[in-house]
């Protein structure tokens, strides 16, 4: 199963859950799980093309 069907699959209160963990850690704000840490793209690199990368990887879990 990749992230993408992972995803689409979710309940909404599950999908809720998932993006308020990607861009929340406690109080603060953090790297989503797509993005590699620390991020070596260029700074022009549009953020969109690594999300598509994650989503069609398989899952973890």
């Amino acid at each position: 199963m990749t992230n993408e069907n992972k995803i689409k699959s979710m309940s909404v209160e599950k999908l809720a859950e998932f993006v308020d963990d990607i861009y929340r850690e406690g109080e603060r704000f953090v790297d989503p799980p797509y993005c590699e840490k620390p991020c070596t793209k260029h700074v022009d690199y549009p953020c969109r093309l690594c999300v598509e990368d994650w989503l069609k990887q398989e899952s973890k879990t």
